[in-house]
């Protein structure tokens, strides 16, 4: 099996799609679970309550990453449940420029060698300073096999965490 070790910023893209907050609008923000663990639905928020912060629109397919807690992993993938939901500026969005299954990303994130990765590429001594720049994420090296068994390693890997969650 080939694998072939590429930057990030050659199969990701950076998406960031500016909301115009309305102060009288229900608004739902994502916030992401550390060691790929996934998103996760905040309650609802008037405009008005969010002020002049910065926020960005979620679509689903996003490889969505935090960049104050990369270095815990903190990735995962947006799903129907998160389409035109928002996130703020420190969730850092990304769509594929070429063929790759996002799904094998969020693995590898959620794994040892993809969480030290992030770690390495957080410079900083602890929580909020360890942000991890847009610069730095495009820089990250991962492991891509062919397309085929990306998808594979995604569904089995899929399968396994689902399992994991059903033992009491």
């Amino acid at each position: 099996m080939k694998v072939e070790w590429v930057p990030l910023g050659d199969v990701l893209e950076l998406q960031r799609r500016d909301v115009d907050l309305q102060p009288e609008r229900s608004y739902q923000e994502i916030g992401v679970r550390s060691f790929g663990k996934g998103l996760f639905v905040k309650p609802p928020v008037y405009g008005a309550d969010l002020g002049d912060k910065r926020v960005f629109e979620i679509r689903a397919g996003d490889f969505v990453v935090s960049n104050v807690f990369a270095w815990e992993g903190a990735v995962g993938i947006a799903t129907r449940d998160h389409d035109g939901l928002i996130g703020s500026h420190r969730f850092m969005t990304w769509t594929p420029r070429r063929t790759v299954n996002v799904e094998y990303l969020r693995h590898y994130f959620g794994s040892e060698a993809g969480v030290a990765s992030l770690a390495k590429a957080s410079p900083g001594s602890a929580g909020r300073n360890r942000t991890l720049s847009i610069r730095n994420f495009e820089r990250v090296v991962v492991p891509l096999p062919e397309c085929d068994v990306q998808d594979r390693v995604a569904s089995h890997l899929s399968k396994l965490s689902q399992i994991g969650r059903q033992i009491p």
